[in-house]
């Protein structure tokens, strides 16, 4: 895992080879998409229109997890929060980083992106976040965006 000091929009604006990663809450609406109303997951929201009705239908089908949401680029659901009203928890952050790498065993991407997790609206310190994940995305593939 490395980290670098690059904003998540100037990202996807210049590299769609790589796999991104949305932090999100697992909470659906009564019509069928997922909440994404701030952070991160309103970043994507904005960006790609219906991804949330995406996830919303993944969540709903297979729960919580960690799986592709988006196509091109390819972005990933990465929950961290059970709910959007709660801090982001750490258990919740470590299944998701064990099912990303899980997960891009077999897909071939050079870069995985994902901002700090937990560590934004999330109320998390990096401090704290950190060293728990750098034990499990241990590939210098996997890059922790930080800006």
């Amino acid at each position: 895992m490395i980290e670098v000091k690059i904003d998540i929009q100037t990202l996807l604006k210049e590299d769609s080879s790589s796999l991104f990663c949305c932090t999100t809450n697992c909470i659906v609406t009564k019509a069928g998409k997922a909440v994404m109303g701030a952070g991160i997951a309103l970043l994507f929201k904005i960006y790609f229109p219906g991804i949330d009705e995406n996830l919303g239908k993944k969540l709903k089908s297979d729960g919580a997890g960690v799986y592709l949401i988006w196509e091109e680029p390819a972005i990933v659901a990465f929950p961290t929060k059970y709910h959007f009203k709660d801090n982001s928890a750490i258990d919740l952050i470590i299944k998701s980083c064990h099912e990303l790498v899980n997960l891009t065993k077999d897909l071939k991407f050079d870069r995985i992106y994902l901002s700090r997790p937990g560590c934004g609206l999330g109320g998390l310190k990096w401090e704290e976040v950190g060293p728990i994940i750098s034990e499990i995305l241990l590939d210098d593939k996997f890059v922790i965006v930080n800006k």
